[in-house]
């Protein structure tokens, strides 16, 4: 006589949401109000949650995704930028300056273009600057990559003309009687590669 096998019991669901973060999520967004000093407070608030949690940041996600509950400050898919928000409210009173969404914009571009943790290493005018040349290049690389699919050569910057013509305008105010002769020959070879440059660049 065989025995029947054994029916195996359910595997119990696998469960994604995170408690403290589920909850910070409802209380954060209830918080949410017109008062932008209130709104800052409650994102911090938030930060520090997210901050303590040792789980993915998809997780985290899936956890404020599992709540169905929207903010209208930020996304679930911006939380992972909310350490850079903290840190830079922290050192920064440029940055605390900064209404509450500009401030936000401004972490989370300089969290994608510069990585975790960046930023505040740096003076927030020196962070913006980082932030601007790194979006430039980004640009810069996407438009030469659809150049380069196209097969058409991309289109030459204005910045670079204006480059060349706040260079020629300084060069141009400096006066040769105070320089000997040697410099200002260097200086006439400056000039005469500006303005064959910027010719190239017009007419191109």
């Amino acid at each position: 006589m065989t025995t029947a096998p054994k029916a195996k019991a359910p595997k119990a669901p696998i469960t994604t949401t995170i408690p403290a973060v589920n909850t910070a999520w409802r209380v954060f967004v209830k918080a949410t109000s017109s008062n932008e000093k209130g709104n800052r407070v409650a994102v911090l608030n938030l930060a520090d949650i997210i901050e303590s949690q040792t789980a993915s940041i998809n997780s985290i996600k899936k956890s404020i995704d599992d709540t169905a509950q929207v903010s209208p400050l930020i996304t679930s898919s911006q939380v992972r930028t909310l350490p850079t928000f903290k840190a830079l409210e922290k050192k920064s009173p440029e940055f605390r300056a900064l209404s509450l969404k500009k401030a936000l914009t401004f972490a989370a571009k300089a969290y994608d273009l510069l990585g975790k943790g960046e930023a505040e290493k740096h003076s927030f005018g020196d962070a913006v600057k980082l932030v601007d040349d790194a979006q430039a290049e980004k640009t810069r690389k996407a438009k030469a990559a659809k150049a380069e699919k196209s097969g058409k050569a991309p289109k030459k910057d204005a910045s670079l003309m204006e480059s060349l013509q706040a260079v020629y305008a300084l060069v141009s105010e400096i006066d040769p009687s105070a320089i000997g002769d040697r410099e200002v020959d260097l200086l006439n070879d400056i000039l005469g590669t500006i303005e064959s440059k910027m010719r190239e660049d017009a007419d191109a």
